[in-house]
């Protein structure tokens, strides 16, 4: 039982030095590992009566970019090595933090696409979809004969605003 609490708080120690290496509070380090803030503190404490769970090892020693071997005896690489951008680890470590964030992008991205939708006419939203099925040679060419008739409209009408719509009403 006493190596095993020495050991526990051996791991413990090192479990904070990464944390505060990676300028991380307890709670982050917690939402990070899916795991409340009271375990972190009992942990870091050694005061876990089970241990550190070997799944919970793993990803700190991925938080703090040293080796399994360093975090659990304090031999081997690992203070050498810079910590993990703790960004990334939140990001990639959590599944469902992932999956949040995926959620959230999916639903602005749909919410941006129906804005842009509804401003465009049914005559825009084809040629749009027509242009986007079309080779870019002629989009090229396609732009080319649109910005000349752009800049013909505007001679003849005197540049003002609507001078395409004075045209296509005139015709």
């Amino acid at each position: 039982m006493f190596i095993m609490l020495n050991l526990n708080q051996d791991i413990g120690k090192r479990i904070r030095e990464i944390r505060k290496q990676a300028k991380l509070t307890q709670p982050e380090v917690g939402e990070i590992l899916g795991v409340e803030k009271a375990a972190i503190s009992k942990y870091e404490a050694g005061e876990a009566k089970r241990g550190v769970p070997i799944n919970l090892l793993v990803k700190i020693a991925d938080l703090g970019n040293v080796s399994l071997d360093y975090l659990i005896t304090g031999k081997g690489p690992g203070q050498e090595l810079q910590p993990a951008d703790p960004v990334e680890v939140l990001i990639f470590g959590n599944p469902k933090t992932v999956e949040k964030i995926k959620d959230r992008l999916r639903s602005e991205v749909r919410e941006e696409f129906t804005a842009y939708k509804k401003e465009l006419t049914p005559d825009e939203d084809h040629l749009l979809h027509v242009w986007r099925h079309t080779s870019p040679e002629i989009q090229g060419a396609a732009l080319t004969i649109l910005e000349q008739s752009a800049k013909e409209s505007r001679v003849i009408d005197g540049g003002g605003s609507g001078s395409a719509e004075k045209n296509s009403a005139q015709r």
